[in-house]
């Protein structure tokens, strides 16, 4: 490795200091909240029960995704243009608001008719009753708390991000361990019970602390117009990535069951890890990216290299894992019971090879203005995927199998990728050859 690619590792670490650190560490917290949540749970409820209740959260993932994709990006953009100016942002917030409430309804009363039209007997989808049950109350909740943490982001305020993912996962959890302890049993509506709550006194804490402001004289059509034009490729690229982490789980569970859910989502849970190193990463390239879209170039030349340095941080977590899969799965759950979780795990670390290639393509695309191209990736992406589950499911009912095709599905999807961006950029700027030189770290 040469001495600009030494520069560029330490630029990326040092980006990790002072106040972005507190952008890293509320990430962290999440991720961790969630890990250890999945290994209490593990101990404590059967295979089934666990099933459920993955299931459920994946159903409040993408409806919360949808929410994100349509106002997070805008809301952020122009926080972060109007933080000095108090009315703008009253503005700001009031038609993000009421667009989610909106939002909100539509997803509820779906939820609703898809329960009264449904088979409401049946085990496997039993979870759809709940989440039509709770989702209201889990949508507003959500929405305020949404919104605290894209103000927060827009005026660089990540140590208040911090702070309110700290006092969610303190409240959830003082729930969940409170009523453990006193011999109740943790069922889905005492869980989802333990989040809305921890939600919404964080969103009462935000209002209290005016990190943002709603008043219905500020409603104007024409920024709510603005709005959902803005989002409308972004809530679709955001919509497919949760669609790609989640049709694996509601196959499974509709041609399996919902063990096979938990048995699959253990394994699942660790990939996590590689996801947090990815954002960090993606959040610190995307502004460099877009100083460099006039300078193709060098645009590429910081890619590959991005890469690389991925790849240094990967690679060996990846053999690490790979070799002590099994002793990693039991220690996480406890038990013996979930020793297919090893195996899907080893699998799953060719996804985890491939997955920077996926993510960086496509925050190339967003930097170049191709919004549409990079939901045209996410679709191809999850097309493979969901007619590639229903084929291994149907006629091999293998989580292996599944395991698998989702790196068959992001192969897919970084060709798409890699063939849009030959066919903007032009002959004479193709990627192709740089993605090539790869390995040859003196580049």
């Amino acid at each position: 490795m040469n001495q600009s690619s030494g520069s560029m590792l330490a630029k990326i670490f040092k980006r990790i200091n002072g106040t972005a650190s507190y952008a890293l560490l509320s990430q962290l917290t999440t991720a961790a909240y969630g890990f250890g949540l999945l290994l209490f749970l593990v101990r404590v409820i059967t295979q089934e029960e666990l099933g459920h209740w993955v299931l459920f959260v994946s159903a409040i993932s993408i409806s919360d995704m949808i929410m994100q994709g349509l106002l997070q990006t805008i809301v952020v953009k122009e926080c972060a243009e109007s933080k000095d100016d108090s009315l703008k942002m009253a503005k700001i917030s009031s038609n993000a608001f009421i667009i989610g409430i909106g939002l909100i309804a539509t997803i509820s009363i779906l939820g609703a008719a898809i329960t009264w039209l449904g088979n409401q007997s049946d085990s496997q989808s039993s979870f759809i009753l709940e989440f039509a049950r709770w989702y209201p109350l889990y949508g507003l909740s959500m929405l305020l708390f949404n919104l605290s943490m894209w103000f927060g982001n827009g005026r660089s305020d990540f140590r208040f991000i911090f702070i309110q993912r700290v006092l969610y996962v303190g409240v959830s959890a003082g729930i969940i361990l409170t009523c453990h302890s006193v011999g109740l049993k943790l069922t889905i509506s005492l869980l989802a019970i333990s989040q809305i709550a921890a939600y919404t006194i964080n969103s009462i804490f935000a209002l209290l602390t005016k990190q943002f402001s709603l008043s219905v004289k500020l409603v104007d059509s024409g920024i709510i117009k603005e709005y959902l034009h803005y989002g409308k490729y972004t809530v679709g690229t955001l919509l497919g990535s949760s669609l790609l982490r989640n049709s694996d789980t509601f196959m499974i569970a509709a041609f399996l069951g919902a063990g096979y859910v938990a048995i699959y989502q253990l394994a699942q849970k660790v990939l996590e890890v590689f996801e947090i190193i990815l954002r960090s990463v993606s959040s610190y390239l995307f502004p460099i990216l877009q100083g460099l879209k006039s300078n193709l170039h060098m645009l590429k030349r910081t890619l590959i290299k991005s890469l690389r340095y991925l790849m240094l941080i990967f690679i060996p977590l990846v053999l690490v894992i790979a070799s002590n899969a099994e002793v990693l799965i039991e220690l996480i759950s406890g038990s013996g019971d979930y020793y297919d979780s090893s195996i899907i795990l080893q699998i799953f670390m060719i996804y985890v090879v491939l997955l920077p290639f996926d993510r960086l393509i496509g925050v190339v695309l967003e930097v170049l203005n191709l919004p549409q191209m990079n939901l045209i990736k996410t679709i191809v992406l999850i097309s493979i995927n969901l007619i590639g589950n229903a084929l291994v499911l149907k006629y091999f009912g293998s989580l292996q199998y599944v395991a698998l095709v989702s790196s068959l599905a992001l192969i897919v999807g970084i060709a798409a990728g890699i063939f849009m961006l030959n066919r903007h950029l032009g002959p004479g700027q193709k990627i192709t050859s740089h993605l090539l030189s790869f390995l040859k770290f003196n580049n």
